[in-house]
């Protein structure tokens, strides 16, 4: 036997170090709780190894959990029960021998995500699946499929959403790019890491993520905030201005041109906010900032935005309460303004700009 090839029985094979490595993790999370498995560090360190992992025969199915996703109805495994007064819902993890036991695939199916606090995180596609089964395993967790974008708008966005947003991308890019757009060779599938690598020119694929600046404008004073609307959002819904980030553009650049093509305003400055994945459609990067105007008198792009309108923080206050609360009939009263609900960084904008001068 061959040096590399004993190396490998010894760290993949059966009883190998990559087992013991990890089933040692698990044990000393059991153990204590302040060790390094529980800490961050020592999540994104044992993610790390799982990655590197050669085989998913390797990978600690039945130690982990899963979030369940259907694919081609576009909908997540939610908790039924509202975990709050706001309505919000919760992921419903679901192990390794409840699906095993309804006939999921995990190997054919299933996505290693991420660990937290020491436990492998995965996302399993059961497209597949027969109603019935679907049925099953909704009784048995109480739990309900849940449309995917009204999911985002009603989970913890610091935690839960992120990781439906992850789950969507990376399911849907592994299900559309089956070819190499090189050499139309047939792509395979990276296993553990989220990569395909093309069989005939053996050229490596990663998931694409497209880059959107997305600014709330402000005027000199920041007593009010200036937000649009499109043709597409429902009524008296207002948000901020959105675009993507061209090719060769810094983020400053772009919101820059954003604003002056949409509202004819030129920007006198830019602070970065913050960032959120959003994932329907496609793979976006949405990068938040809050942008200052020196004029208030704008003209539109007809072609883009249907309306804009500049509002003060008493006017937000109430648009944010409304959206916040979930009322029913939020849409009734057609003279109410409401903005993005929890979850849309939109909303995290407008709510910190709230905080800062209402």
């Amino acid at each position: 036997m061959s040096g590399i090839s004993a190396w490998s029985k010894i760290f993949y094979g059966k009883n190998g170090l990559l087992e013991a490595a990890m089933r040692s993790c698990f044990l000393i999370r059991s153990l204590s709780s302040s060790r390094p498995c529980n800490s961050y560090v020592g999540d994104i360190r044992m993610q790390m190894t799982l990655k590197r992992s050669k085989s998913n025969e390797h990978l600690p199915y039945k130690e982990g959990r899963f979030l369940v996703i259907d694919l081609t109805k576009s909908k997540v495994l939610l908790s039924a029960k509202p975990q709050d007064r706001f309505g919000r819902k919760s992921l419903s993890w679901i192990h390794y021998e409840d699906l095993n036991k309804i006939g999921v695939n995990i190997k054919e199916n299933a996505h290693f995500l991420c660990v937290t606090h020491g436990e492998p995180n995965f996302v399993v596609n059961v497209s597949k699946l027969s109603e019935e089964s679907k049925n099953t395993l909704e009784s048995k967790a109480n739990a309900k499929f849940i449309a995917l974008r009204s999911s985002l708008f009603s989970l913890d966005g610091s935690t839960d959403m992120p990781l439906v947003s992850q789950s969507h991308s990376l399911l849907d890019w592994k299900l559309k790019h089956k070819f190499c757009v090189y050499c139309g060779n047939a792509l395979e599938d990276g296993l553990i890491d989220f990569h395909k690598r093309c069989t005939g020119c053996k050229t490596v694929h990663y998931p694409t993520v497209n880059p959107i600046g997305i600014s709330l404008i402000c005027n000199e004073q920041c007593s009010k905030i200036l937000l649009v609307r499109q043709p597409i959002h429902p009524p008296r819904m207002f948000t901020c201005v959105a675009g993507f980030i061209e090719s060769g553009e810094t983020i400053e650049e772009n919101i820059k041109r954003e604003v002056a093509e949409e509202l004819g305003l030129e920007t006198k400055s830019i602070h970065y906010v913050g960032s959120q994945h959003w994932s329907l459609p496609g793979s976006k990067l949405m990068i938040g900032c809050f942008a200052t105007v020196t004029d208030e008198n704008f003209s539109i792009d007809s072609e883009e935005l249907e309306e804009a309108c500049w509002f003060s923080p008493k006017e937000i206050h109430n648009a944010l309460k409304r959206v916040t609360e979930k009322k029913e009939k939020v849409l009734d009263n057609p003279d109410d303004i409401w903005i993005p609900p929890p979850g849309a960084i939109a909303h995290s904008l407008i709510k910190l700009w709230l905080q800062k001068h209402g």
